[in-house]
Parts: C-alpha cells; sequence; structure tokens
C-alpha cells in the first residue's frame, strides 16, 4: 500500500484519517519532526497503514511541463528543461544534461501551463538546490501571476 500524505500545521498539528472506516484523528506530530519515511499507524478499527508527514507550507502539484530558462543578463541563452513540479512558492525542475545550474544562481524559466488558455508564463526564480539533473528553485517575487494562483488551487 502506497503510504498516505498527511499535511503537518504550523503549529505541528495533523489530521490523518482512516482509509477503511473513515475515522479522523487530530494530534500533535512534533515528535515525528525528524522522520523522514513513512511510518505506520493503526486505527481504533485495527486498520493498519502507511502515512507520511508533508510538512511543505504549500501544496505541491506534480507536473510534467516543457520549458527553458535563461539568465537574467542573458549570459546563458535559452537551455530546455521539464518541470515536474510547482507550487506557490517555488518548482523543481530536471534539466537536459548535469551542472547546468548551480546553487544561487538567479535565471527566468519560462513554460507554458496546461490550462484553458494555455497562459505563457516567465517566472524570474533562485535557484535553491541542485543534485544531479534536478533542481529546486524558489520564485524571486511572492506575489505569483493570477493564472498560476488559480492553477494551483486544489
Amino acid at each position: 500500500m502506497r503510504p498516505m500524505k498527511v499535511y503537518v500545521t504550523q503549529n505541528n498539528h495533523a489530521s490523518i484519517r482512516c482509509p477503511e472506516c473513515g475515522r479522523q484523528k487530530n494530534m500533535e506530530v512534533s515528535k515525528f519532526k525528524k522522520h523522514h519515511k513513512a511510518i505506520m499507524v493503526k486505527c481504533t478499527c485495527n486498520f493498519s497503514f502507511p502515512i507520511i508527514f508533508e510538512k511543505r507550507q504549500h501544496y505541491r502539484k506534480m507536473v510534467n511541463f516543457m520549458g527553458h530558462y535563461s539568465s537574467e543578463d542573458n549570459s546563458i541563452s535559452q537551455k530546455p528543461i521539464t518541470i515536474e513540479d510547482i507550487s506557490r512558492t517555488g518548482m523543481r525542475f530536471r534539466t537536459s544534461t548535469q551542472n547546468q545550474v548551480e546553487a544561487g544562481q538567479n535565471i527566468i524559466v519560462h513554460f507554458v501551463l496546461d490550462d484553458d488558455q494555455r497562459t505563457s508564463l516567465d517566472l524570474k526564480v533562485t535557484v535553491v538546490r541542485v543534485q544531479g539533473l534536478e533542481a529546486g528553485a524558489e520564485y524571486t517575487d511572492a506575489n505569483i501571476p493570477k493564472a498560476l494562483a488559480f492553477y494551483l488551487l486544489p
């Protein structure tokens, strides 16, 4: 069985719902703060299931957008990327070859949403993490475009 994601609030509380009987329990989970792997929980109905705590502040949507990036000063021409997930504060993307971007680098990412309007976006981001071909970036502007905000609604 695949682990169920349980979102942790800022005050370290989580609401866990049993997939078997539907019972829900709200609990304080700060003792699990360092857990990064799934844990097994057992409901009062005796059904056991794996959960994993999601500590992100914002919902992260899995996507598969082809796009490209370039540097703000145009010293780097357009390089292809695949955006793999996106949230209100940042994104995770994959480059085509290793060592194309580095942590701390400011770039402009261009891609098109798969919404009805096929909204084209150019977002300024700062690369915060690079691991092989994968990179994580945060938006430099906290005010994301309205189209992206609507797209991210669950």
